[in-house]
């Protein structure tokens, strides 16, 4: 959950589960719109390689030449700006930012930016992610969705695709990963959402 929460679900606020991660609190998440019993979220082995999907919408992905992009990344930082990933390509070097933020970085570097699009961002989160690029990419090209890039951590594969396939990518991914019984063993979890 705190993986999902950094990645841009809005189902916790992220301190709320680093707090109960930290004091080992099992939390229960509720619904606003619906009476239940909800999700126990508590450290137990998960049953599936991917415990879940987040998605972060209106993010832009802006090019900026390499010779420049340290002195962008430093002062985005100096600007309360969050880097959502950092792409190194051979001429240029690719930043992820919310949408909101380009305007207050292209004030200082409007001249060093060389293009900007938007873009969304699809995170599976499980302990066994980097099993999962592979397949990701495969499948969803077999459905005609693009992705543009991913990036790959300890417990998390992040895909950058276009705004407009995102819900779609989503709703693939979730199929495949969280709700089919066919999905590709990669290993089992330490963590289990229930």
């Amino acid at each position: 959950m705190e993986k999902m929460a950094q990645k841009g679900a809005k189902v916790l606020h992220l301190p709320s589960v680093q707090y109960a991660w930290r004091n080992n609190v099992p939390l229960r998440v509720l619904s606003s719109f619906e009476s239940g019993n909800g999700s126990l979220v508590k450290g137990e082995v998960c049953q599936s390689d991917v415990c879940g999907l987040a998605i972060a919408r209106d993010m832009c992905l802006i090019k900026i030449h390499n010779e420049q992009s340290s002195a962008v990344i430093k002062q985005a930082k100096m600007l309360g700006i969050d880097i959502w990933n950092v792409i190194e390509r051979a001429e240029w070097t690719d930043i992820i930012i919310k949408q909101d933020s380009v305007a207050k970085l292209a004030l200082v570097f409007e001249d060093k930016i060389r293009n900007s699009e938007a873009v969304s961002l699809l995170t599976a989160v499980g302990l066994q992610a980097e099993g999962l690029v592979e397949h990701s990419y495969e499948l969803l090209a077999a459905h005609g969705v693009e992705v543009r890039h991913s990036a790959l951590d300890k417990q998390s594969l992040m895909l950058v695709v276009a705004p407009d396939q995102i819900d779609r990518a989503a709703n693939i991914l979730h199929d495949a990963y969280i709700t089919s019984s066919e999905m590709p063993t990669i290993g089992k979890k330490q963590l289990i959402l229930g």
